[in-house]
């Protein structure tokens, strides 16, 4: 599980899930691009919470189903 990140070019809102066969899934975007994340897989959900937008800290949790 991915999700969010940044490059030179500003932050990603992407969420990328990969299963048991390292296909790749996207099932849906983060509602804030962010970088520094925590991820955590609870049940059939993934939960976002937290990260970083420039020199800001972001408190934003999200969940989404899998």
């Amino acid at each position: 599980m991915f999700a969010g990140g940044s490059s030179g070019s500003g932050y990603s809102a992407d969420v990328d899930v990969f299963d048991v066969d390292l296909l790749r899934t996207n099932p849906s975007v983060l509602s804030v691009a962010r970088s520094v994340c925590n991820i955590a897989e609870v049940g059939e959900y993934l939960i976002v919470g937290g990260g970083v937008i420039g020199m800001s800290s972001d408190t934003t949790t999200e969940a989404y189903k899998l």
